[in-house]
């Protein structure tokens, strides 16, 4: 009896696990270019297939976190930058009181000063409560992006691609949407 060949999908899945192998060899050896070595291109293809998700998901969350750790230095627990964000939203509501206090420039700069902190604190901690209600988990805040730099959450990605996907689009929107 001739042994049983693997089917196209079952060959695909395998071919996922070996492109994740090499690339995770890559990072190991110091290169960090995952669009360079198709990581993105691999992650595409496994976010369409349950099984894949469910066999990649861990392989996938630790090369994207150890690229992100060997990138952002300043970063910490989750629960501090979300306190830190909203603190500086409170921050915010006592800059509105103050303006009902002053008056003329003070006043207009303490409003400025408001809608500086609820843009930029609300942010963070919006993210981390639509994560939440999908099941995305975190692994730090930091701070990060283009100067001027701002906060962010890095995601668990293999909480990230179990969520979901009209939940991950909702995770995406609702910083935007807070700011």
């Amino acid at each position: 009896m001739e042994p049983l060949r693997p089917t196209a999908e079952q060959a695909e899945l395998e071919a996922l696990g070996d492109e994740l192998d090499r690339i995770g060899a890559a990072v190991a050896a110091g290169n960090r270019d995952l669009r360079q070595l198709g990581f993105w291109r691999v992650v595409a293809r496994i976010k369409r297939d349950q099984v894949a998700i469910g066999r990649y998901a861990e392989a996938v969350a630790r090369i994207d976190t150890r690229v992100f750790r060997a990138a952002v230095r300043t970063r910490v627990r989750p629960w501090v930058g979300v306190t830190a964000m909203l603190v500086l939203a409170a921050g915010g509501v006592a800059a509105v009181v103050l303006a009902g206090v002053w008056t003329g420039f003070w006043a207009g700069l303490a409003l400025v000063a408001a809608g500086v902190a609820w843009s930029v604190g609300w942010h963070l901690p919006a993210h981390a409560f639509a994560g939440w209600l999908a099941g995305i988990s975190f692994t730090d805040a930091f701070l990060g992006g283009p100067p001027p730099p701002r906060p962010g959450l890095k995601t668990d990605y293999a909480t990230y691609l179990r969520a979901e996907p009209s939940m991950r689009a909702v995770f995406h929107a609702s910083g935007a949407i807070a700011t």
